[in-house]
């Protein structure tokens, strides 16, 4: 579990095309800080930069400037490996030859634990015997749990197929009794029926007291095995203070190994800024030649044209070749940063003494117990014999969400896990991974474009546009309370009605003037409050939102023509048109009504529900507080 801060983070790809040499700008200084066991949704549109930033998190983007934290520890130049983060791709990412166990497992085939290296002494020894002791145990109760688990199958299996055949009797029993047995046949028969009834019920009744015996102990060996892993860590805990120290010197190798990769990355970029400006130096010289001779043939129109074509060719060069001059400066910035980092580390590495670490691999047993439990979680025990092709899209995210959980990672980064499925199965999903995060109590980042997603997951949302962040708030404050016409229009299905008005606010009424000419007064005191500068008697140019659901069709307001009439059952949308607006506006009604294309109605709105934008900045012009 960690917090996550980002700071004045940017995200820049350098253009290889010399029209567009200040490059693409994808990400512009985003700023947040994310709590611990938060659930934070980035959503928008394609394109506005949300996959990105999800990417610089995760490592496998570079952040072009700005700085990165992850529990605290700055993480711009660490390798994704070792940032303790899982990701769950948009297009699942498992091997098609392996089973779900495997692909689970995988990741953990090849990872190392840190195993520290205590002083030997007797506290020492008793405390690490009592490590080996409650291991041994915690593996002999999980062999007896997969032992359990095989003797519950077949049980579960026979008693599904008994009470198949009691229900059979059953029925047959009522049939019989409802034919009120009218021949000995038949009251000999219902007789050899309610035998074998009492016979079937008394082995069903005992099949589903072993099964519930064995359900038991398995719950009860999962409690002492959760019971053995909280003692174990417990121990872990007091050893820290008996813990070796010494100098690392495989540490002190690899600093010296950084220090001098950065140091000569350094001098190769230093060369390649030399011969930058140098080639700058000579491009401005010749542009300075070439404007020259412009000047001089201006009567020569042909000789005129091609040297200003040389012209913009060499201003455009000039241009990319100061963005590449830029980059470098940047760059030089990072990796000054990052040596002065690795000569610190050195230099406490060789003053210091540090804690002594082995490494080691994952045992056979440790993994299944891990790919067991996270199976439990998700409950997907029994697909993990079964290959991707043989799965639906849910079943792979769930065999993509578990190859995550098995890493039991600080942070989880999901990007678009949903987007491949079908509509009921995203709804699914959606819950299961709302609860996931609820059972794994850690910081989640979840990517989506879909604002449905992001308003039912999300304990805050980032709504982003053109790579810059718009709002960040709760999913209630951004549907109640959005701080410009995008959010506004982004949040809420359907999307709010805009419309282009003047306002005037005069002894507590606002008069609205539409585009047809048509007049609304509000009254202010029902209204959330207005920004001092738009109550001064004025006429100032605004954009009024107002959502569908919060539209009454009346006798007077604002004429308009129905469109069309959808009626999804539980409500009515009607698309209307109005005279100067050249967007389809959408009321939502809770009844039916009796409406009909092209019927002329009178729109009203709901005063208090009103959103007031400023016309030219498209920002929000009213507080989050009813006048008083």
């Amino acid at each position: 579990m960690a917090g996550i801060v980002l700071k004045d983070i940017c995200k820049v790809y350098p253009s290889r095309d010399k029209k567009q040499a200040e490059g693409v700008l994808a990400v512009n200084n985003f700023n947040m800080e994310i709590e611990d066991n938060e659930f934070i949704v980035f959503v928008g549109p394609s394109g506005c930069g949300k996959s990105t930033t999800l990417r610089m998190i995760a490592g496998l983007e570079g952040i072009s400037s700005g700085e990165l934290y992850i529990d605290g520890q700055y993480m711009n130049d660490t390798e994704p490996k070792n940032r303790d983060i899982s990701m769950v791709f948009q297009n699942y990412a498992l091997y098609p030859h392996m089973t779900a166990y495997k692909n689970i497992a995988f990741g953990l085939t090849t990872r190392k634990i840190p195993v520290p290296v205590y002083e030997e002494n007797e506290h020492t020894k008793e405390k690490i015997a009592e490590i080996a002791r409650l291991q041994a145990d915690t593996k002999a109760v999980f062999k007896g749990i997969l032992s359990a688990e095989k003797e519950l199958a077949p049980l579960e299996k026979k008693l599904a197929a008994k009470q198949q055949y009691l229900d059979n009797l059953l029925e047959e029993i009522a049939g019989l009794q409802a034919k009120k047995a009218k021949t000995v046949r038949m009251r000999q028969r219902l007789e050899k029926l309610q035998s074998s009834k009492q016979e079937l019920e008394a082995v069903v009744t005992d099949l589903q007291c072993k099964i519930s015996q064995i359900e038991e102990k398995i719950k009860s060996s999962k409690e002492k095995m959760e019971s053995n892993d909280n003692r174990i860590a417990e121990i872990q805990n007091m050893l820290s203070g008996y813990q070796k120290m010494a100098i690392d010197n495989e540490a002190i190798k690899k600093a010296e190994k950084d220090i001098a990769y950065y140091e000569k990355a350094a001098i190769k970029d230093e060369k390649r800024r030399n011969q930058d400006e140098t080639a700058l130096k000579a491009k401005e010289a010749e542009l300075e030649t070439v404007e020259k001779q412009m000047n001089d043939c201006d009567k020569v129109s042909k000789l005129y044209f091609q040297l200003e074509m040389k012209s913009e060719e060499l201003q455009s060069e000039i241009s990319f070749l100061k963005d590449e001059l830029r980059i470098l400066d940047i760059r030089k910035t990072s990796l000054e940063r990052e040596l002065q980092a690795n000569k610190d580390k050195l230099e406490l590495y060789k003053t210091t003494e540090q804690p002594v670490f082995t490494y080691r691999n994952y045992t056979d047993d440790e993994i299944d117990r891990k790919v067991k439990m996270a199976a439990d979680i998700l409950d997907i025990n029994k697909l993990l014999n079964r290959k991707p092709r043989e799965m639906s899209g849910g079943q792979r995210q769930r065999i993509a969400l578990g190859r995550a959980i098995v890493r039991e990672p600080k942070v989880f980064l999901l990007d678009e896990p949903l987007s491949n499925l079908d509509a009921k199965l995203r709804a699914t999903m959606r819950t299961e991974i709302t609860r996931l995060h609820k059972k794994l109590k850690t910081t989640f980042i979840y990517v989506t474009h879909d604002q449905v997603e992001a308003m039912t997951m999300g304990s805050r949302i980032v709504v982003m546009k053109d790579g810059v962040i718009q709002q960040i708030d709760t999913p209630t404050n951004l549907f109640d309370y959005p701080d410009n016409v995008f959010v506004a229009g982004f949040i809420g299905t359907p999307q709010m009605n805009f419309f282009n008005a003047s306002m005037r606010v005069e002894n507590g009424t606002m008069k609205a003037v539409f585009a047809d000419g048509t007049e609304l007064c509000f009254d202010t005191a029902a209204m959330r409050n207005i920004h001092e500068n738009y109550c001064d008697g004025k006429v100032h140019n605004c954009i009024l939102g107002v959502r569908g659901e919060h539209i009454q069709i009346e006798e007077q307001g604002l004429p308009a023509r129905i469109g069309l009439v959808e009626i999804l059952g539980s409500e009515t949308h009607l698309h209307v048109h109005m005279a100067g607006v050249e967007k389809e506006m959408i009321v939502n009604l809770r009844d039916r009504g009796d409406f009909k294309t092209d019927d002329q109605i009178h729109l009203n709105f709901n005063t208090s529900k009103i959103h007031l934008f400023d016309a030219e900045t498209t920002q929000s012009i009213m507080t989050r507080e009813m006048k008083k």
